[in-house]
């Protein structure tokens, strides 16, 4: 079985999933969506060939007014990489992630069968008023909801999820399926604390994931441990706010922005950590917390979305849900 599977490449999870479906002896073709801003330009929005290709995303700007235009160039480019691979092998199932994903899909012919897994905050962001820029635009309802209705079938990480899309009009039955975890997270040594302790936290850099709340629980926290630092894993917009938040708050020496890392660098970071902390407003699986666990290293997460499920996936490890 051949599988063509698109996926953000933002978002390491989407690997676990490839990887899960290789593990199970299915072939997989992975369509890596790559934001315009990373990396060297790719010649004509495609590059790669056989099992991996990278399409570049236009962001053409104010996303608010242009994301139509850009979603359809990125559908054009989609389109094409799928068929070029079915002119040379026959695809079996094509795995969309991400509801933008299925524009393309919805326009081809003769397509074969269409599965698509949804992620997205986005969904969950239509309650957000913090998160207002990520919400999806009408036309990006439009295709979820026309995506789902005709795929053979719609599966979403969390119940939330699940519950949200249903509520803003996605048809039909969503089955309920996390997002895998690498396994070579539990192959990982459990580590003891560093000295001095340090915290974690791993998340993009944006309003919905609220660092800057961590930021402000670690001024309290360091009133009963004066020693504690943080490590602040992943990049984003709001990046040089948080800097300057810390050092308002007094903080700035005992936390480390270390930018976006590779997996293999998230964990070198996060397993010597006293604790996960994370202060997101918005989470449909908690991949960052569930890695966490699997090193071993305690969490404590706001019980919203989807993470209050995947706090109780490792009774051995504590793991704290807090409410707001």
């Amino acid at each position: 079985m051949l599988v063509v599977m698109v996926m953000e490449a933002r978002y390491p999870f989407g690997k676990d999933w490839a990887h899960a479906a290789r593990s199970a002896g299915v072939e997989v073709v992975e369509i890596e969506v790559v934001p315009n801003l990373v990396g060297p330009t790719i010649a004509a929005g495609v590059a790669g060939a056989d099992d991996h290709f990278q399409i570049e995303r236009v962001n053409l700007r104010p996303d608010r007014v242009f994301r139509s235009l850009s979603d359809r160039i990125l559908g054009r480019r989609i389109a094409r990489v799928i068929k070029e691979v079915r002119t040379r092998r026959r695809v079996d199932i094509i795995h969309t992630h991400f509801y933008r994903e299925m524009g393309p899909i919805l326009h081809m012919s003769s397509r074969p069968p269409h599965v698509h897994t949804e992620h997205s905050a986005a969904f969950a962001a239509l309650d957000l008023g913090s998160a207002a820029h990520y919400r999806p635009t009408e036309s990006g309802l439009k295709v979820a909801r026309r995506g789902a209705a005709q795929a053979q079938g719609v599966i979403a990480v969390c119940q939330y999820l699940a519950d949200q899309m249903a509520r803003f009009g996605v048809p039909g039955q969503i089955q309920i399926i996390p997002c895998p975890i690498d396994p070579a997270m539990t192959r990982r040594p459990v580590l003891p604390p560093s000295s001095p302790p340090r915290l974690v936290t791993v998340s993009r850099l944006s309003p919905e994931k609220r660092v800057d709340l961590v930021l402000d629980a670690l001024v309290l926290a360091r009133d009963l441990d004066p020693r504690l630092e943080m490590d602040v894993v992943g990049g984003g917009a709001l990046e040089a706010d948080l800097r300057a938040h810390a050092h308002r708050l007094g903080i700035g020496s005992a936390v480390r922005f270390h930018g976006s890392l590779s997996r293999d660098q998230v964990a070198e970071v996060a397993a010597p950590a006293a604790a996960y902390v994370t202060g997101t407003l918005s989470e449909m699986f908690g991949t960052a917390t569930a890695e966490a666990l699997c090193l071993g290293v305690p969490a404590v997460a706001p019980a919203v979305g989807g993470a209050d499920r995947t706090h109780r996936l490792e009774q051995r490890i504590p793991c704290l849900g807090y409410h707001r």
